[in-house]
């Protein structure tokens, strides 16, 4: 599940790759 965190990381998003941080973090 890098690749996800991978691909917003490429892109300038700041609130948008903590959001996806925390959906990651729930569903491990």
């Amino acid at each position: 599940m890098t690749e996800t965190i991978h691909d917003l990381a490429r892109r300038p998003e700041g609130p948008s790759f903590q959001a996806v941080c925390h959906e990651s973090d729930q569903e491990l």
